[in-house]
């Protein structure tokens, strides 16, 4: 087996040359990772002086071969030079050009395969020819056909993996023909192979490490589905509390002791960890059993697919080319009876050092490894955090799901009219108008009713019990009742509100002169402690400030309120009455003089005075700490 490494298709590495000889070289590829090769060059390398002054950053390609095969191909990001004059130089996979475009704002509604066809164009668009990709083969699929989907300035490779990968359990693959470049979308099991070559302990593995996540280990669950109509509730829930489908009197089987409880547990999960209990939401799920057997998937899937194994093995394939060699993404049977373990895996990450491949590792698990978008996007990203939805987002979706609900055939209803009858029985006007969920009033449960004083949603558990409600109603006087509002903007004189308000950015006011609502704090005119610029006031974490501008005649005036007490500049100012001010006095003009109260030296944490001076009609008094403790309480 025969490494090659090239920097522009000019040889920069084959073994036992020393012309073209390089040092702590290391290849390292992964699942849905761009991968990354990085070594040492010597002086004497004769594409030594190429890397001079930068020359190659973010333009010289290096290429990896592996018995004439391609396996790397990628940018150079960074060159260095150590002590002793080798260069350093480190390169990240193609899969990293994705990186280098954003995404604009935009949804997206319909297949998997339009969205990442869109996604690719607008990549493509923004770059030049050597990182542009083309559509490969999109084979992962959403179980209704159907995505719908949100951009807002990300970068590409974000949006794939975030919202197509993640979610549909896909992986990136580069596939070349014929010079051209094809990104496929694909599942596991069309990734890679299921390699012949086993690893097996006193053969060819040497050492591995065995790692359990138990941060996020859970014994039982309890599981929650749809959340209930007002006319669905039971004797068991709780007023001003949602309450939601449970799997309480499901039949009873090894998960599920007593057909009572509301929880599935694993004996044997238990038996180890003890009782760790989590609660889960199905919010799309309306059927008990279908939520238990929900639960009881997820509870076994968390436990047993949470294993991830290191291992350093001796490649066969080596010493035999006859034998298949470990690859990214092929599963392989992994057998140490000494340590219990007898399981396969997929190869999610494989680390290659060129020079003493001894030290070669690769990486199984059964679950996503976490990831690292390590020195590929330093000073880019770092991690991955899923943010809430813009509102405008939210309002879409919250439409779409409106527009599906009413156009949805089979919850149709009948309209069913409420006539006026006169002393004689009988019927001389239409008094209201129903949509019921039966042909007849009394058959219903459920029914939308309009009359000359508004229209609501009424319910009742039984057609023999009493119409309750509405849960969502508009009344002739203006007025709206119901239990959710979402909307772009509401204009109102007056909103009162009895619970909290959940903001996480934006403004009280016009925008202005109003309040602005930070991530951290709350401030009108002063945006933090240090601002002395503005007038107004400051509440965030490290307590509360009011600001005072300064002039040119008078210091700056401010409190501070925080858990460490009172700190303040100014406490109180009054024409004609009393300054309150920290430290000694100041002689603004010949005008003003001081009068000593009293001056008091004996403490030996240093002397304070009670000072006053006259201005005009203002007289200013105030108490100075010198070189002691208590410098910054202020006067009164």
């Amino acid at each position: 087996m025969i490494y090659e490494v090239y920097l522009n298709d000019n040889l920069l590495y084959y073994p036992n040359d020393e012309t073209y000889s390089i040092f702590n070289s290391k290849l390292e590829t992964a699942l849905n990772e761009a991968g990354s090769f990085e070594c040492d060059i010597p002086e004497h390398n004769l594409r030594y002086h190429d890397f001079d002054d930068g020359a190659q950053l973010r333009s010289g390609i290096i290429t990896v071969l592996k018995d004439g095969e391609e396996i790397f191909c990628g940018e150079v990001r960074e060159c260095t030079q150590n002590f002793d004059f080798t260069k350093h130089i480190y390169a990240v996979g193609e899969l990293a050009y994705l990186f280098d475009s954003i995404q604009p704002q935009a949804v997206y509604q319909g297949t998997v395969t339009a969205m990442f066809t869109s996604l690719l164009a607008n990549h493509n668009s923004q770059v030049e020819n050597r990182k542009k990709f083309q559509k490969g083969n999109v084979l992962v699929t959403d179980a209704n056909n159907y995505i719908y989907h949100f951009t807002n300035r990300e970068d590409t490779l974000t949006d794939i993996r975030e919202k197509l990968c993640n979610t549909l359990d896909g992986y990136l693959k580069i596939r070349k023909v014929n010079g051209v470049k094809y990104l496929d979308l694909i599942p596991l099991s069309n990734y890679g192979r299921y390699c012949q070559q086993e690893i097996q302990f006193g053969e060819n593995m040497l050492d591995y490490s065995q790692n359990y996540t138990a941060n996020d280990v859970a014994t039982c669950v309890i599981p929650l589905g749809k959340r209930l109509e007002e006319d669905e509730r039971t004797s068991a829930a709780v007023a001003g509390l949602d309450e939601y489908l449970t799997i309480v009197g499901t039949s009873v089987d090894s998960y599920h002791a007593n057909k009572n409880h509301d929880y599935v547990y694993i004996q044997a999960a238990v038996n180890r960890y003890g009782w760790v209990r989590v609660v889960k939401n199905w919010d799309d799920v309306t059927v008990k059993e279908n939520l238990k057997t929900k639960a009881e998937q997820w509870l076994t899937d968390a436990q047993w697919a949470r294993m991830e194994l290191e291992l350093n093995a001796v490649d066969l394939s080596l010493i035999d080319q006859d034998i298949e060699s470990f690859e990214v993404g092929d599963t392989i049977h992994a057998w140490a009876e000494p340590y219990g373990m007898d399981t396969t895996f997929p190869v999610r990450k494989k680390v290659i050092y060129l020079n003493d491949l001894s030290k070669n590792f690769i990486t199984l698990s059964n679950t996503e490894i976490s990831k690292s978008y390590t020195k590929q996007v330093s000073n880019a990203v770092n991690e991955v955090k899923e943010e809430i939805p813009q509102l405008s987002p939210l309002l879409l979706e919250s439409r779409q799901q409106a527009l599906a609900m009413l156009l949805d055939e089979t919850q149709g209803g009948h309209v069913v009219y409420e006539y006026h009858y006169n002393a004689a029985g009988k019927a001389d006007y239409i008094e209201a108008i129903n949509v019921c969920n039966a042909p007849t009033i009394d058959a219903s449960v459920r029914r939308w009713r309009w009359s000359q004083n508004g229209f609501g949603y009424m319910y009742r558990s039984s057609t023999s019990a009493a119409w309750q409600g509405p849960s969502v109603a508009l009344t002739y006087d203006g007025k709206i009742n119901a239990d959710r509002i979402l909307a772009g903007t509401i204009n109102a004189d007056t909103v009162k509100v009895k619970g909290k308000i959940e903001a996480t950015s934006g403004y009280l006011g016009d925008g202005t002169n109003g309040w602005d609502i930070g991530s951290n704090n709350i401030h009108k005119g002063v945006t933090s402690f240090s601002d002395g610029s503005h007038d107004g006031v400051y509440i965030g974490p490290d307590g509360i400030r009011f600001n005072d501008k300064p002039t040119s005649a008078s210091p700056l005036a401010w409190v501070k309120i925080s858990k460490g007490g009172i700190d303040a500049a100014t406490i109180i100012k009054t024409s004609g009455g009393v300054y309150g001010y920290t430290g000694s006095f100041t002689q603004l003009s010949s005008n003003n003089y001081y009068t000593d109260g009293f001056n008091y030296s004996g403490k030996t944490t240093g002397a304070f005075s009670f000072k006053a001076y006259v201005n005009g009609s203002e007289t200013y008094v105030g108490m100075d700490f010198m070189n002691g403790i208590l410098v910054g309480i202020s006067g009164f």
